[in-house]
């Protein structure tokens, strides 16, 4: 299979709510779209996978939309959902990831039907085209480039596990290596903390493209954000646990779902966020500026993951348009190496980079085949 910088590759992203689409021709943009789905439209599916009809025909309809053909697509990507513990980068999608991902082994996330749908694509377009489409997930949710000592807690019963949105940490660092200079040429070349600020806000390592250490805001580590918990001392955990107010569903939502400035200040959004700000809501900035602190301080507990030897701090995601809470959080590690916020990392274009990159040689199509646990993962 022969492809050129100039590869035409075709991003899905499914969200929620929404499925996004964008086909690029090398770096160029030649189409990009969305299609909402209403919860009325989504509640007729009994399983998140029965989706998949539904949302191909969105993706042929935007691609219609921006008069793309079919027959054009060369290679296509998605984000990876969740798969068993591998190091990032690029997979080929085999029968046993989407049986992984179709069963919910390792969790249920609407980007699981990323494969799916990328397959769906790729057999289309080679039938309109009659020649090969590269066909591949990128950057899986559960990360195992941690260090084995970052793996470790005082219960042997209990280990961490990185669980994180891959795509939007590699590519704010991505955004970074591109606008570093000095002879930079990418990921590779650098040590970052990278911050990332979306749903949870989990704080990662990234040795040179490695994310070797980050929190699990789903897990309930790290920073609370606008509704997870985040880290919480275990004594007051346990004795809520057994209060009798909450039974084990009421608890893993008020870590998920009830917790940060929601539980706090019934806030969720950065609008209704900067109108109390404006309001000079003092219990508002009073909860923001420890929000900030926590967030400094996993910075800085990263910085000493990677031995103090950072070129530099990426603050990145929806929340980092904030400018009260960056501001908070840079005056507490600027000290520590240049830091540079990025609010918008563009999925879409990684993955379609992604692609590229794979179909032109310069990054390695990766496998995923079953290894047992005792045999640590496939790169």
């Amino acid at each position: 299979m022969e492809f050129s910088d100039l590869t035409r590759a075709l991003a899905v992203y499914p969200r929620p709510a929404s499925t996004e689409v964008a086909f690029y021709e090398g770096h160029r943009l030649v189409w990009r779209g969305e299609r909402n789905h209403s919860p009325e439209n989504l509640r007729v599916f009994p399983t998140l996978w029965s989706q998949i009809d539904y949302r191909v025909i969105s993706i042929l309809e935007i691609l219609a939309e921006g008069n793309v053909s079919i027959r054009d697509i060369e290679a296509a990507a998605a984000p990876a959902g969740i798969l068993r513990p591998l190091s990032g980068g690029a997979y080929e999608i085999s029968e046993k990831m989407v049986k992984d991902l179709r069963e919910n082994i390792y969790g249920s996330h609407v980007n699981n039907l990323g494969a799916p749908l990328v397959l769906e694509m790729a057999a289309l377009a080679e039938k309109e085209s009659g020649r090969a489409c590269l066909r591949c997930v990128v950057d899986p949710m559960i990360s195992d480039e941690m260090l084995p000592e970052a793996r470790i807690t005082g219960i042997p019963e209990i280990n961490r596990v990185a669980l994180f949105n891959g795509l939007s940490h590699r590519g704010a660092a991505r955004l970074f290596a591109e606008n570093a200079g000095d002879g930079v040429r990418s990921c590779a070349d650098l040590n970052l903390v990278v911050a990332f600020l979306g749903v949870g806000f989990s704080i990662a390592a990234q040795e040179k493209g490695r994310v070797i250490d980050i929190n699990n805001p789903l897990d309930g580590e790290g920073p609370f954000s606008m509704c997870r918990s985040g880290a919480l001392p275990a004594r007051g955990l346990v004795e809520l646990c057994y209060s009798g107010k909450y039974d084990f569903a009421e608890i893993m939502n008020l870590i998920h779902r009830r917790g940060g400035l929601m539980a706090h200040l019934s806030l969720s959004t950065q609008q209704e966020i900067a109108l109390r700000l404006d309001e000079k809501d003092l219990a508002a900035r009073e909860v923001l500026l420890s929000m900030a602190w926590q967030v400094a301080r996993e910075i800085g507990a990263r910085a000493a993951s990677l031995r103090g030897k950072v070129d530099g701090i990426v603050i990145a995601g929806p929340y980092a348009t904030s400018t009260y809470l960056v501001q908070r959080i840079q005056e507490r590690v600027e000290w520590i190496a240049p830091v540079k916020v990025f609010p918008s990392v563009d999925e879409l274009a990684v993955l379609a980079e992604m692609a590229q990159q794979v179909a032109s040689g310069r990054e390695p199509l990766k496998t995923y085949d079953f290894v047992p646990d005792t045999e640590g993962t496939v790169t």
